[in-house]
């Protein structure tokens, strides 16, 4: 079974109610779906991160009926558990130097000729001009579609070659401010993102007198005197930079152990 359907075959359910355990989530679905053998013919059911009950069923249509029609279509559990499925997993690219006027459209076709297959997600996120008035578009596609796009590094985009490469950013938690995860993944207490105090960004009253919590904490850990006076979403912040260097270079290296070697043939 491959990663996209296993992604498909999988069940998550997490309590509305923080409070509310794993192990109690589990004793709610028992309750009230009985049998498992006939609950979506469920193969395994585990625990994951955040009091999380992750059930794999046997195929994708049983994934449907256990989601759809076992639990959020019951009485008792509708108001109770939360119910989604993992996210398929993708990757940014940057299509640069492409042509005026280009429509979303042409960029899925000519993506779609490239691969010789019409990816199973092809979002434009963004089609923007840079300072030297140069075209680009940023495309988020199947991580697997994504490599194999970079690996060709180039597609037709009416008469131009338009050059393709991965598409580097970081994420930031709006909650704690820490780079790396996502709010809705967060379990650290709140930090401000302007003057690093326990409270809502949105709720700050400091003006000019800003501190960055991910770089106090970076210069604790390192001792690397980064300048701390900025916001933590500061687009210069020391923190953010190193980060999406290190970013960079990973991939670099990543590219590299992974390209074929060419060797001289020295047989006479």
């Amino acid at each position: 079974m491959d990663k996209t359907t296993s992604e498909k075959t999988t069940v998550i359910v997490a309590a509305l109610d923080q409070k509310t355990t794993a192990k109690e989530v589990q004793e709610k679905l028992a309750r009230n779906l009985g049998n498992t053998s006939e609950a979506g013919k469920i193969k395994k059911i585990i625990t994951g991160k955040q009091q999380q009950v992750i059930i794999k069923v046997t195929g994708i249509e049983e994934a449907k009926q256990l989601k759809e029609k076992k639990i959020n279509e019951n009485e008792k559990l509708k108001n109770e558990l939360k119910v989604t499925q993992p996210r398929s997993k993708t990757h940014e690219v940057i299509v640069y130097g492409i042509p005026d006027g280009t429509q979303q459209e042409d960029i899925t076709k000519s993506i779609t000729t490239a691969l010789n297959k019409s990816p199973e997600t092809q979002t434009i996120a963004k089609i923007f001009e840079d300072n030297n008035k140069r075209t680009h578009a940023i495309v988020k596609l199947p991580t697997i579609d994504a490599k194999k796009l970079i690996t060709i590094g180039r597609i037709l985009i009416g008469f131009l070659s338009c050059t393709v490469k991965p598409y580097h950013t970081i994420i930031r938690c709006f909650k704690c401010q820490e780079i790396g995860h996502k709010t809705y993944t967060c379990t650290n207490e709140e930090r401000c993102g302007k003057c690093c105090g326990k409270h809502d960004t949105r709720k700050c009253e400091a003006d000019k007198n800003y501190t960055c919590i991910n770089c106090v904490n970076y210069n604790k850990k390192n001792g690397n005197g980064f300048e701390t006076t900025h916001c933590a979403y500061d687009r210069k912040c020391p923190t953010q930079l190193k980060t999406m260097n290190d970013l960079r270079d990973a991939f670099r290296r990543s590219r590299q152990q992974h390209q074929p070697t060419q060797t001289a043939n020295n047989e006479q």
